[in-house]
């Protein structure tokens, strides 16, 4: 048993590490998969390929439009701990004018945001993908919104049911703290 511990933590070890490998540091949601590294692992992996452009891995969606949307998409999960990372990623990317979203995409994925988190039902029949068009999004950028607000789903019910609180030092994380 000892050793099957033992295992366990170093699995847990060597995810933890590729987390913050990739964040920059380790998040608090990632340290609930504790006793299930590899769901870590797994999410962790999935999650990524939606989430964070590289330049080796292009997205549809711009860096700034998939935290804006992970932003709103956690506030209608109601969930903070996303929502303030989020904010404060966007918020870092928006001090590069170059990185700022036009007010009518901004629209849209709020509408977006609202309408798969809270009234999914309201999403077929193509009114949400034109609604999305409409405001200069491509039918690919639409996909990955969804699979972008897909992955904000899960993280949000994970960090809800688990009581994921900030970060201690998620000021310095986001150098908020002056």
């Amino acid at each position: 048993m000892a050793e099957e511990q033992q295992n366990l933590l170093q699995q847990q070890n060597q995810i933890l590490d590729k987390v913050e490998k990739f964040f920059g540091f380790r998040p608090n949601l990632f340290k609930k998969f504790d006793t299930f590294p590899l769901g870590a692992d797994i999410f962790g992996a999935f999650a990524s390929q939606f989430v964070k452009r590289r330049p080796d891995h292009q997205l549809p969606l711009s860096q700034p439009e998939i935290e804006y949307l992970g932003m709103k998409s956690s506030e209608e999960y109601e969930c903070n701990y996303l929502f303030s990372h989020h904010k404060a990623l966007l918020e870092q990317l928006l001090k590069d004018d170059s990185n700022k979203i036009p007010e009518e995409k901004k629209a849209a994925l709020d509408y977006f945001a609202h309408i798969i988190a809270k009234e999914p039902k309201k999403a077929g029949n193509d009114a949400l993908l034109n609604k999305f068009k409409e405001a200069g999004f491509t039918d690919a950028q639409f996909k990955h919104a969804l699979m972008v607000s897909g992955v904000f789903s899960v993280a949000s019910r994970w960090c809800l049911a688990n009581s994921i609180c900030l970060e201690e030092d998620f000021d310095l994380i986001y150098n908020l703290k002056q």
